[in-house]
């Protein structure tokens, strides 16, 4: 019996020492991604912990556009990964995740509205790095982390991008906003209280934040607007639920394709990899191995 059990037990480290380097493989693109857990002080003078991606083409002569991660409400740093952090720096973007404030590891101040749970501070922080060109910055987030994506942007007209999954329809003053929502969305606040998601085509509120006419039909999967003034916007349907959105190819290929056209001019550069090509289920399918043990 003893013999039997070291048998297994053998089995299952063996399987999680492959799953657990599989994972770190995949999270850095088998090398061409530096990741790291960083750690730095905020505003309020506390300390916040996040998880930077720096693609190796990131260098102080070389600057890569930067992106802020933002997650959602009883969760942390590591979920970005199912809806952009990953595909988006092996795309060539410096990818900044933070632990918002009582989530994760940034446990010193609680989760509060009024300081959007240290979401500024992130961005700030991303504004301040050698490699990350401060002319090309943008904002992307999950259900709360969407709607703090969106208060940080407003107070940050430097922005030039944003990306609200799992979200309402934005304001007028955003730049350049995509909205990925999806179709069977079951949170009111991000429907507009409104029912069904289909409806949201004619809803007042959607269509002025999108600075369309009270008469107007709203597009699904349309877009509007320009780069230049910041007017472009875009309303992408997922076919998934609140949660659903956050773990779907469809969100992660919205995202990389809007953070291309707004922050990269659509440029495909030697970082270019097709939108479809998509590796982080891989990590996430890996990453169950060592925690089950």
């Amino acid at each position: 019996m003893i013999t039997r059990n070291s048998f297994w037990a053998a089995i299952f480290l063996f399987l999680s020492l492959i799953g657990a380097y599989l994972a770190h493989q995949i999270d850095r693109d088998f090398g061409r991604i530096d990741v790291s857990t960083i750690s730095f002080i905020t505003e309020e003078n506390q300390p916040m912990v996040a998880k930077l991606y720096r693609p190796l083409s990131a260098t102080k002569e070389t600057p890569k556009p930067g992106l802020l991660a933002l997650h959602g409400y009883q969760s942390d740093k590591e979920a970005t990964s199912t809806f952009g952090a990953l595909e988006l720096a092996k795309r060539g973007f410096v990818v900044l995740a933070i632990d918002h404030f009582g989530h994760g590891y940034s446990t010193k101040l609680p989760a509060a509205n009024k300081n959007m749970s240290g979401a500024n501070n992130g961005y700030q922080y991303l504004k301040s790095l050698a490699f990350v060109d401060k002319e090309r910055l943008g904002i992307f987030g999950h259900s709360t982390g969407a709607l703090n994506a969106i208060r940080v942007a407003k107070l940050n007209p430097d922005h030039k991008a944003i990306n609200g999954q799992s979200s309402n329809g934005g304001d007028v003053e955003l730049h350049n906003y995509l909205l990925t929502q999806g179709l069977y969305e079951e949170i009111g606040g991000y429907r507009e209280k409104s029912f069904p998601v289909k409806g949201l085509v004619r809803n007042e509120t959607r269509l002025k934040a999108f600075g369309l006419n009270p008469t107007d039909e709203l597009k699904w999967d349309h877009t509007y607007g320009n780069t230049t003034d910041g007017s472009l916007r875009r309303a992408a349907l997922v076919e998934g639920t609140h949660l659903g959105v956050m773990i779907a190819e469809h969100t992660n290929k919205e995202a990389i394709l809007w953070f291309n056209q707004t922050l990269q001019n659509g440029v495909k550069d030697n970082d270019w990899i097709e939108p479809d090509k998509q590796t982080y289920w891989y990590k996430e399918l890996a990453d169950p191995i060592p925690n089950s043990v």
